[in-house]
């Protein structure tokens, strides 16, 4: 386990040893965020002083560091694969590093659009102060995305995806952290709000209230229906059920704090894989474990779904209200052999239809001639958000510029328009199935995943499936 210091320290722990800690001295500031690599050989530090910095957990050695920030340095979060680094600051950029070479890949963010921007809410610090990469590395959640999740009054200050990249956490604060003191925000405007959003729509799926401050670090227990979140500063940690919003259980054992001073706040949180224990770590260089098992079980319904409220709840899947799309979610999960049974009924392996195929238009950008280049664009655009994983596929090799430019323009128009009601009950309903998890889901499952390649369900059933295979 590893943590930052306000003097510039980073103190890395062998907790199941209980040994002292060991400590990185580069960093001329406070170091705002540490992050490991997935295989646990390096750990990325952010600091005040605008670096970022890879150590090597084995030894202490710096690897290298990472210095074109120009900021203080607030977020870094390393992708699924440990190939590529990501780093949020002052300066309202996030910025992608290859991991062996240090060298910048880009970078993108920058102010807001006058049309986004919100003046009222003035904090000390700004910029990018938190990151996240979606399971899969496709996603990088920051303070500013080509799809925005908007709806917090106050600072965004955490993000974090679910295990299956279909849900992103988010907290917003009214207090910022100032020479080791706890401002609130100058506007006064409260929030204090844990919301979670549907990276398929960009919508709100719910929002947990209660909390006066939101902390940096939120975690989801396996199967996502549940929610662990802090408030740093009353030093509190509370466990949420997704599918209610409700409360469920918190945690006060780091004691009380001096709330003139932020050097004591709760600022580490994460959830075992089992879901069982919880681990919290403060300022003051507490550690403590939880056992979340003990908690209050979520409430489970045990009569049957009648058809009848299996259609109303098809027909919530495919609406534009992701909050309500979410509670029909829950609300089928409540039963599961029911749920699997009509699901098997009304979903159907994605056919083409004897169409061209997306993989066909999408060779077709590339053609000699103009009309049918623009023919095929168009096709595209028609296609809507079935032709997304296909486009972005083709994104990742070697285009011409041309070619390049129009996947560029026609994911734009995609991204703009979002997917339709039928694509968007699809996602839902594939995302219901894995979280079943019974083999006559599964079943379902592979059945969906042998439909046209080119499909967005296809493509969802086989993820779907690849998660479910891990051990």
């Amino acid at each position: 386990m590893a943590a930052g210091s306000a003097g510039g320290a980073v103190c890395l722990w062998n907790w199941q040893a209980k040994t002292a800690p060991r400590v990185f001295t580069g960093h001329k500031e406070r170091v705002w965020s540490v992050a490991f690599s997935p295989d646990g050989q390096l750990l990325a530090s952010a600091g005040n002083d605008g670096q970022v910095i890879l150590w090597e957990t084995a030894t202490g050695r710096q690897a290298r560091r990472l210095d074109n920030h120009g900021s203080p340095v607030y977020a870094v979060a390393f992708s699924p694969d440990g190939l590529t680094l990501a780093s949020g600051s002052h300066d309202d950029y996030a910025r992608l590093w290859r991991v062996a070479t240090g060298k910048e890949l880009g970078r993108f963010g920058g102010p807001l659009p006058e049309e986004l921007a919100r003046p009222q809410v003035e904090a000390p610090r700004k910029g990018i102060m938190a990151l996240a990469f979606s399971p899969d590395g496709h996603y990088l959640a920051a303070g500013r995305e080509e799809r925005r999740f908007a709806g917090h009054s106050g600072v965004v200050v955490a993000l974090g995806f679910a295990a299956d990249g279909r849900t992103l956490a988010s907290s917003a604060t009214t207090a910022f952290l100032t020479r080791n003191r706890m401002a609130p925000s100058a506007s006064g405007v409260l929030d204090g709000t844990v919301r979670l959003w549907e990276v398929a729509s960009g919508q709100e799926r719910c929002r947990f209230h209660g909390q006066q401050h939101s902390g940096n670090p939120m975690a989801f227990a396996p199967g996502g229906r549940l929610v662990a979140a802090l408030d740093p500063f009353d030093r509190t940690i509370r466990l949420w059920d997704a599918s209610t919003g409700e409360l469920l259980d918190q945690y006060e054992g780091h004691g009380p704090m001096d709330r003139r001073h932020a050097a004591a706040a709760i600022e580490a949180l994460a959830v075992s894989p089992t879901g069982k224990f919880l681990a919290s770590g403060a300022g003051d260089g507490s550690v403590l474990v939880w056992n979340a098992s003990t908690r209050p079980q979520p409430v489970q319904q045990s009569n049957g779904q009648s058809s009848r409220l299996g259609d109303v709840l098809w027909w919530e899947l495919a609406g534009e209200d992701a909050g309500l799309a979410y509670r029909a979610h829950w609300r089928m999960l409540q039963h599961p052999r029911e749920t699997v049974g009509f699901l098997q009924r009304h979903l159907r392996p994605a056919s083409s239809d004897g169409r061209e195929s997306v993989t066909q238009l999408v060779a077709r950008l590339d053609h000699d001639r103009f009309p049918i280049r623009e023919q095929a664009t168009h096709e595209l655009e028609q296609r809507g958000a079935r032709a997304e994983p296909a486009l972005r596929r083709v994104l990742q090799g070697k285009l011409s510029p041309e070619m390049h430019s129009r996947v560029e323009r026609v994911l734009n128009q995609l991204e703009q328009r979002g997917p339709d009601s039928e694509t968007l009950r699809e996602i839902r309903a594939v995302e219901i199935l894995e979280h079943v998890g019974s083999p006559d889901s599964c079943a379902l499952l592979e059945s969906l995943a042998q439909g046209d390649p080119d499909a967005r369900l296809t493509i969802d059933a086989k993820d779907s499936l690849a998660r479910s295979s891990k051990p």
